[in-house]
Formats: structure tokens, sequence, C-alpha cells
């Protein structure tokens, strides 16, 4: 069973390795990660951490359906993270994996800590002390950008490698939505057509279909609007109107 959590309150340790024990499992392997107080020399006080929450649990989930892919032996999954403000020392991530022998606890347990550094979009900010002004950070593997309310200690500009025209529309879908889309697209175009050509060669030129039916002359050709039921047509050409040659009887 998976245990997955995104909460502002303290972590247990224990209880969190009692929800994936069981008595068929002889392992339990446990990280922690916790709040250290210092950062390439500087002071750090505590850590602040935000999340898309719906999008870091569906990545949790996904991390666990990939751990039981190459981890069968694996039994239970824990993953618990911090939101909010962490202290010093405290705990901001609990990963805990129990299996019937350890190497697959082990090696989930590992394999786990560098999907979420690399998918989970979840983000830190950094408060030190005296001066110093806080600084968000995300993981350097993980591929999301920082939320837009967000932004890391100012940088030199680089120039981008591939610059993408902002007039550009992408769409994420998946190919079967993609192609449905094209279709919804194809037949309104159609049945705007077909109501153009109703308006264009119908008598009565977009009136009722009674009214059509009624009348005697068209800007193109006299017709007579006809329903039939074994066929997709919808007109009866009578005689076709033309002055630039000969008349032509249908």
């Amino acid at each position: 069973m998976d245990h997955l959590k995104l909460t502002e309150d303290k972590l247990s340790v224990e209880a969190i390795s009692e929800l994936v024990g069981d008595s068929s499992c002889g392992a339990i392997s446990v990280f922690i990660g916790t709040t250290r107080d210092n950062f390439e020399g500087k002071k750090v006080v505590k850590l602040e951490y935000e999340a898309y929450e719906a999008m870091a649990l569906k990545a949790f989930k996904d991390i666990c359906n990939e751990l039981r892919g190459r981890w069968p032996a694996v039994h239970g999954i824990a993953i618990y993270h911090r939101l909010g403000a962490v202290a010093c020392g405290e705990a901001s991530l609990v990963v805990a994996v129990s299996s019937a022998h350890r190497g697959p606890a082990l090696a989930a347990a590992a394999h786990c800590l560098e999907r979420l550094k690399a998918s989970a979009p979840v983000w830190k900010r950094e408060h030190y002390a005296g001066d110093l002004a806080p600084h968000w950070k995300e993981n350097p593997e993980c591929s999301p950008t920082l939320p837009p309310h967000r932004s890391p200690s100012p940088s030199p500009p680089r120039s981008p490698d591939n610059t993408t025209d902002t007039n550009l529309i992408q769409i994420n879908v998946s190919n079967e939505e993609l192609q449905q889309r094209i279709q919804n697209f194809i037949e309104r175009k159609r049945a705007q057509v077909d109501l153009s050509n109703i308006v264009d060669f119908i008598p009565g030129c977009g009136e009722s279909d009674a009214q059509a039916q009624d009348a005697d002359t068209c800007a193109r050709v006299r017709t007579q609007f006809v329903k039939r039921s074994d066929s997709k047509g919808h007109l009866k050409i009578r005689r076709v109107h033309n002055e630039w040659g000969p008349q032509v009887s249908c």
C-alpha cells in the first residue's frame, strides 16, 4: 500500500515507519531529510517549502508505481513531505519502503529519492541569518520551473539556446484527443458549408423550409428543396438559368 502526504505538521518517523510495516516484511528502509543550518557559508535559520500539491501527489504516485514495477518484492511505500516553515534539525521529508528482504527495500528507497528530486514539483525557500535575503530554490535535477510568483536570486543574463515564438500555441494532449479535436473542427466546417450552399442555391435564400419551397426564383438556379431518405442530397434541379450559353434541362 502507498501512503502519500503533503503536510504542514511535523513528521513522525516512527508513525510513518509503522504505516509500511507488516509481519511478512523483514526490512524497512527509511530516509529522513532534515533542515541543515548552513549553505555555502551562509547561516540558514529555516526552510520554507511550497508545492503544486495535486501535481506533487501525482508525481509521488507515479514514483510508487515505478518502484513496484522494478522491485515487485516491495510491500509498503510511504512518502511524506513537509510544507511551510521547517526549522533547522526538523524533518522535511521521510521516505519509508518495506520488503521481505533488505535488498529491494534499500534499492527502492534510494531510487525513490532520486526520482523525487527529478520530478516532484516541490520548492524550498532558504532563510538566512543577518541581512541576507531569502532565496527560493529548486532541485537542480527537477524539470518543472519555479512558480510564477517566486523567483530565485538574480543571476547574470544569458542568451537562450532556443527561443520559442510567443505567437505559437502549444497543446499538450494525447494523440487520440488531438485527432478528435481535428475531426470536430472538420465536421463544424462541413456544417457551415452545407448551410452556405442551402442559402445560395435553395429558393428563398435562407428562409424557412416552407417558404423556400414556395419561392419561384433563386440567385443561381431554379431548384426544389427535397429531403430524401435514401440520399444525403437535398437538391432537385429543374432547370439551370445560364444566360451566357444554351439552356440545359435536368
